[in-house]
């Protein structure tokens, strides 16, 4: 689909995410500060397709831009689609610049309406590498080699550059804070993420998986984390359920799967210990409504400290 006429409408309601649609009276809109008119303004007198580039005469549109929408994603994500859509995405505009008219020096910019900041969390957690070179980019991001991945509320950017040559990472990483400039709102993290503790935790190792977490289909989804306990790495995960009947109802699951597929070392109602075929050596328990479990330990002992932790926040989230 072709993205012209939608450009402007990104800068103004995309990003600012006044365009949702709500059955709810919505309340009559505030005046803009006298900065936020000067900035409409100029930005008004630019280009819409030229905005992220603005004040750099050698950059130009390489290509017309285009907007993608779930029924459209595959024809530019292929097989990726259906994850996109699992973690809420709504739109993507797509545009590509080239530097001095050049096919070969070029950056393109994938900008993705994910429709919650959990979904765009969720998205770029899972692309996101250990050894990233942090920008302040949004809530967080990141530049490696040529690639830039950052997020703030419900919006998730990709970024490439052709190679790395200065001029094009010099782009590149504008490009980036113009767009995380325009974005208001704070620099909020998924509240669950507080439950783990943070002694040991590696670093950049949070992620949000959109269904299915751990492959279990009763498990709807929910955040994983990694530590290194003695110079072991371990998983610690948590699923929101919703309710107490739902995650013991999970467990049971778990439970079920675990006499046909692992070695179930100790179970009850509330908890499980069991020797998981994929996962290894682990615990499970299920409080208020979640269902949170350490996985990839050595003994019993090495995984009970950590998961008694994380069941006594847990529990402490949802009375």
């Amino acid at each position: 689909m072709n993205a012209k006429p939608w450009i402007c409408c990104f800068i103004f309601v995309l990003i600012l995410g006044c365009g949702r649609k709500s059955e709810e009276p919505q309340p009559a809109p505030e005046q803009p500060t006298p900065q936020e008119a000067a900035e409409a303004e100029s930005a008004e007198n630019i280009s819409d397709n030229q905005w992220l580039v603005a004040g750099n005469p050698d950059w130009t549109l390489a290509e017309e831009p285009t907007l993608y929408t779930p029924d459209d994603l595959f024809q530019y994500v292929n097989g990726a689609a259906p994850k996109y859509v699992s973690y809420g995405f709504q739109q993507l505009t797509h545009l590509r610049y080239s530097y001095q008219k050049d096919d070969l020096s070029c950056i393109t910019v994938d900008i993705y309406e994910m429709g919650s900041p959990l979904g765009a969390y969720g998205i770029y957690s899972t692309a996101r590498s250990r050894d990233i070179e942090r920008r302040n980019w949004g809530t967080e991001g990141f530049r490696s080699g040529e690639v830039a991945m950052a997020w703030k509320q419900h919006v998730y950017v990709q970024a490439m550059a052709d190679d790395d040559r200065p001029v094009l990472i010099e782009m590149l990483e504008s490009i980036m804070d113009r767009i995380f400039s325009a974005i208001p709102g704070e620099d909020v993290l998924p509240e669950l993420l507080d439950v783990f503790p943070k002694e040991n935790l590696i670093p950049y190792t949070d992620r949000y998986i959109g269904k299915d977490l751990l492959g279990y289909s009763f498990l709807p989804g929910g955040f994983l984390v990694n530590y290194n306990l003695g110079g072991q790495e371990v998983l610690a995960f948590i699923s929101d359920l919703g309710t107490p009947e739902a995650s013991e109802a999970a467990l049971a699951s778990l439970t079920d799967f675990e006499q046909q597929h692992g070695k179930i070392l100790e179970s009850g109602p509330e908890s499980l210990w069991v020797e998981d075929s994929g996962l290894g050596l682990g615990g499970v328990r299920s409080t208020a409504g979640y269902v949170a479990g350490v996985f990839g330990v050595t003994s019993r002992d090495q995984a009970a400290p950590l998961l008694d932790r994380i069941i006594a926040t847990l529990a402490k989230t949802r009375k």
